[in-house]
């Protein structure tokens, strides 16, 4: 079925449809003139209009090549002015849609970027709150925060992955009372067994709450109401940074005034942010620089390369009291990174005289070393080596 959709789909596919339908219309209409080759108004025309500036030069020019030919078969002869006429417009249409398609890619890329920078501090916020929370309810028995051991997993994961991963699921098991729960990590075409809460949980692929996960990308829980034949309680999907699954966290036992669908979306936001953590770690480890400011600098050199969307990154050597006055003048969609007496600020989004405009406003800028850089470089290590250089 889904292969029959994706025929179905393609835009020679639709653009032949459209002309066999138009032309079944035309010969019910004028059967004597189908191509309407002798009349003044020519709906192919207006066809060939909407089908380029939907579909591009490609289908256009397929369109015009199915038209004139049939054009040839049923009057044996071409209308050259017709054609000269028609290819001439199209690819004025074709110009037009290039540009909107460009500027179209464009507003998405920038809002791709925007609802990725919206998730990470809804996801830090949220954090921040449970960790706050539990501190609270927790303070006399139990004094830990949930987000300084996140913290320390994330570094953990730098020196020692297998204790990172223990680490990370005893925090779930104190958090969440789970008792017995396992981890699977997709690698190599398959799911593997890296650790567990109790004993271990096999995985079948088979099972319909993993089949619900694998097709629908997000957690699902037995649902007692309908009876659901399932060896799970829930099953959460671990989503990596480019919407892939990257591995499945299966819940087997856990008291049941726990098994709530917050607490399921609570361990859910857990997961991504452990496997979207040691995703940057693993791309970024072999630089100096925190994981988190290189993945938004990468993203940021994507943009910029690809669509021209101008960011400017500003690195300050200053002092540690007058780094901080600077750090109280950033917006909130601003990015920095403190390493040592250095500040590094990235400025989404931002033209240089905005950048300029910042720095002015900086107390005692005179004194402060400081150089603008435009991620106009063709790699990360371009920029690296620029931001390093005196």
């Amino acid at each position: 079925m889904q292969k029959i959709t994706k025929f179905f789909q393609n835009p020679y596919v639709e653009v032949g449809i459209i002309f066999i339908l138009t032309f079944l219309g035309s010969e019910y209409v004028s059967s004597n003139d189908p191509l309407f080759f002798e009349s003044e108004f020519n709906i192919y025309f207006y066809l060939m209009i909407i089908i380029t500036l939907f579909y591009g030069f490609f289908s256009g020019i397929f369109f015009l090549g199915i038209f004139f030919i049939a054009e040839y078969i049923i009057y044996h002869k071409i209308n050259m002015d017709n054609l000269y006429q028609y290819f001439i417009i199209m690819l004025i249409l074709s110009e037009f849609y290039y540009f909107w398609k460009k500027k179209v890619e464009k507003l998405e890329e920038t809002n791709k970027y925007i609802n990725h920078r919206l998730e990470d501090i809804g996801t830090a916020y949220y954090l921040l709150k449970l960790s706050h929370d539990e501190i609270e309810q927790n303070y006399i028995l139990k004094p830990f925060s949930i987000r300084n051991v996140l913290q320390q997993t994330k570094k953990l994961m730098k020196e020692n992955q297998d204790e990172a991963i223990q680490n990370f699921l005893l925090l779930i098991e104190r958090t969440f009372k789970i008792e017995k729960a396992s981890l699977y990590l997709y690698e190599k075409n398959n799911y593997k067994l890296v650790s567990s809460i109790g004993e271990d949980v096999k995985l079948d692929l088979k099972d319909s709450l993993v089949e619900r996960v694998l097709k629908k990308r997000e957690l699902v829980y037995t649902d007692i109401s309908q009876d659901e034949n399932s060896n799970y309680l829930a099953v959460i999907p671990l989503i990596s940074l480019n919407n892939d699954i990257k591995g499945l966290f299966l819940i087997k036992e856990m008291p049941f005034f726990n098994l709530s669908k917050d607490n399921l979306l609570m361990i859910s936001l857990f997961l991504s942010y452990f496997v979207n953590s040691y995703q940057k770690i693993d791309k970024y480890k072999q630089y100096s620089f925190d994981e988190d400011f290189l993945n938004e600098l990468d993203k940021l050199l994507f943009l910029e390369k690809k669509y021209n969307i101008k960011t400017f990154l500003a690195v300050f050597e200053a002092n540690e009291f007058e780094l901080i006055n600077i750090k109280k003048k950033l917006r909130g969609s601003d990015i920095y990174y403190k390493e040592k007496n250095r500040l590094m600020i990235l400025f989404p989004f931002m033209s240089i005289t905005g950048v300029k405009n910042f720095i002015s406003r900086i107390e005692n800028i005179e004194n402060i070393k400081y150089k603008v850089i435009e991620l106009d470089k063709n790699s990360l290590d371009e920029i690296i080596k620029e931001i390093n250089n005196d």
